[in-house]
Formats: structure tokens, sequence, C-alpha cells
């Protein structure tokens, strides 16, 4: 539960080629305003879970992951993904920031 809302944020791990499906598909039914997603320090170990490139998308089951823009300031990254869903196409945004 959140602060102020019962699903306002989620937390997860990284992740895996196998998970990469079910993260999304969580992503999708639990509704979070955030999801705060713990990854390595590096990110060597980890596998990229959206598309790496503006105007990219890729599909995973029902759900299209598309990379639509990225900002970058002095201290932070911040990539806004759209989720589709293709069954009723209903499009969810997310915004993925990285501290520098």
């Amino acid at each position: 539960p959140g602060f102020y809302h019962q699903r306002e944020f989620m937390i997860t791990q990284h992740p895996t080629e196998t998970s990469c499906a079910t993260f999304w598909q969580m992503v999708l039914e639990q509704d979070a305003q955030f999801v705060i997603c713990f990854s390595s320090i590096d990110g060597q170990e980890c596998i990229p879970f959206w598309p790496e490139s503006q105007g990219q998308s890729f599909r995973l089951n029902a759900v299209i992951i598309s990379f639509l823009t990225e900002v970058e300031t002095a201290t932070r990254k911040a990539i806004k993904l759209s989720l589709t869903v293709r069954l009723n196409m209903d499009t969810f945004l997310i915004y993925k920031v990285s501290m520098v």
C-alpha cells in the first residue's frame, strides 16, 4: 500500500529473460502509479526489458511496449514508455527514471 492510495507504487526485482512478459503483465494488473525496480548498479547482468531506442517497440504476448521519448538532465535520465494491451487497445504510460 502507498501513502495516499492502495496501489500507489509497487517494488519488484529486475525481470529475467524468462520473466519479462510476466513482469509487464504484473505492472498492468496492479495498476500502480509508480514501479520501483531494483537492478544492478552497472546494469551489465540485467537484460533490457523495454525498447532501447526512441521510436522502437516490441511485443510480449498481448502487450506492446513502445519507447516514446527520453529526457536527460545533469542529475537524472527519464524514459517515457507506453504499454498497449492488444486485446482492448488500452494504453498506459510508464516513466523510467535513472539517477545519474
